[in-house]
């Protein structure tokens, strides 16, 4: 008895190399996460940087938060061009926010 449904639409079929996608980048979120909490604990038992932990632990959420829209948000995937763009959109209004509140926080 098989456990293959007897119908799949063309849109959800899964093919080999996406599923080795999704399979890597789980591992890479996770092996990110790990590097986060890996600098925690330096900080904590060598007595590193506030600010270079703080800013490295940013970095690697950047990092990835961009990896994780590309894969699992389909970013990658073709005839999503509106998706795509209000996400650009997003990412561009954000990080002219984020630049706007630390130049106005300096010269306050």
């Amino acid at each position: 008895m098989s456990t293959q449904p007897l119908y799949t639409p063309p849109g959800e079929r899964e093919t080999r190399r996406d599923r080795l996608h999704h399979t890597i980048a789980f591992a890479v979120s996770i092996f990110l996460t790990i590097l986060s909490f890996g600098a925690i604990v330096y900080a904590i038992e060598q007595g590193a940087s506030v600010g270079f932990v703080v800013a490295f632990i940013v970095g690697l959420a950047v990092v990835q938060s961009a990896f994780q829209a590309y894969i699992w948000m389909h970013l990658k995937d073709e005839g999503h061009t509106m998706p795509q763009l209000f996400f650009y959109i997003g990412v561009f209004v954000t990080a002219v926010t984020v630049v706007g509140v630390v130049l106005m926080s300096w010269w306050h």
